[in-house]
């Protein structure tokens, strides 16, 4: 089963913010949603989660329209994150839990296992004011997702925390992912969708211009990037191969062939050189695709 929206379209003030978006998203998976600001993403979260009604189509979870689910399914973290902040971590996250009609042991339980899971529970009596902004995001995250939701969604979970946040914060979307959890978030930091997300989807001006599995996405871009560190002479990569431009630091040079077929050729030139020290053929990053598919070629 799974997520499936169908010729989704939304206007306001006479402009179309959603065009007939059509996307299926698998039942336990994670799931990238990519586009740049203004493009709909958080529009779409809205109408899953019901905020918002569509002038078009329909959004189904497990078979069944969206508005006929029960909403307590669902966990959101939005962009704009909506803390109180002269409330204790246990005050906020008891006012959430009751929300979700949580019994008051379900809620203590869950808030214990949070606060371990992160290694914060030294806050639970602190104010939300008080917290660092790793901190306030950890709490906002747990209230998202404290009543065990089946879908989860996630609108740029990542903004604003540094590395070591960042890190148990993925932890806690595999884990949650790995309690059969379906899982959606936006990011604009791509190395953050290709390490957590089987499944993408960009979407540009309300609608989607790419979406698919990530690998099969990668595999289907012919251009591949070619790294070398060795002796050998630059010309040739023009008259040889007709690469027409290339970067090169410290000795190493990076540069795109039309197809893996272009970089095999070149590799097999580079390996009669000398002092070869690195030949690298890959696929283009997801980086390199959004901003090839949002218009800045690379």
């Amino acid at each position: 089963m799974s997520l499936a929206i169908r010729h989704l379209k939304k206007s306001m003030n006479e402009y179309q913010i959603l065009k007939g978006i059509d996307l299926t998203i698998p039942e336990g998976a994670i799931y990238g949603m990519l586009g740049t600001n203004g493009a709909g993403k958080t529009t779409i979260f809205r109408h899953i989660i019901g905020i918002y009604t569509p002038d078009e189509g329909t959004i189904m979870w497990k078979g069944s329209l969206i508005n006929q689910f029960d909403p307590t399914i669902v966990g959101y973290l939005p962009e704009e994150r909506g803390l109180y902040p002269k409330r204790t971590v246990k005050q906020q996250l008891f006012f959430f839990g009751k929300l979700h009609k949580m019994s008051k042991k379900e809620v203590t339980k869950s808030i214990e296992f949070w606060l371990d899971f992160f290694e914060i529970r030294e806050n639970l009596n602190r104010k939300i004011s008080e917290l660092s902004k790793g901190n306030q995001q950890k709490i906002q995250f747990i209230a998202s997702v404290i009543h065990n939701p089946e879908l989860i969604i996630l609108d740029e979970p990542f903004s604003g925390l540094d590395p070591i946040n960042t890190s148990q914060l993925k932890k806690a979307i595999l884990f949650l992912k790995g309690s059969g959890s379906t899982i959606i978030f936006s990011s604009h930091q791509m190395t953050n969708v290709e390490e957590l997300c089987e499944n993408i989807c960009m979407i540009k001006k309300g609608e989607v211009i790419l979406s698919g599995n990530l690998g099969d996405i990668k595999d289907g871009i012919k251009k591949r990037k070619v790294t070398i560190q060795a002796d050998f002479e630059r010309e040739n990569l023009k008259r040889k191969f007709g690469i027409e431009s290339y970067q090169e630091k410290d000795n190493i040079i990076t540069f795109y062939t039309k197809d893996k077929y272009i970089a095999k050729k070149i590799q097999k030139f580079i390996f009669q050189s000398e002092n070869i020290q690195q030949f690298k053929i890959e696929a283009v990053s997801l980086n390199e695709i959004f901003l090839e598919k949002m218009g800045e070629k690379t």
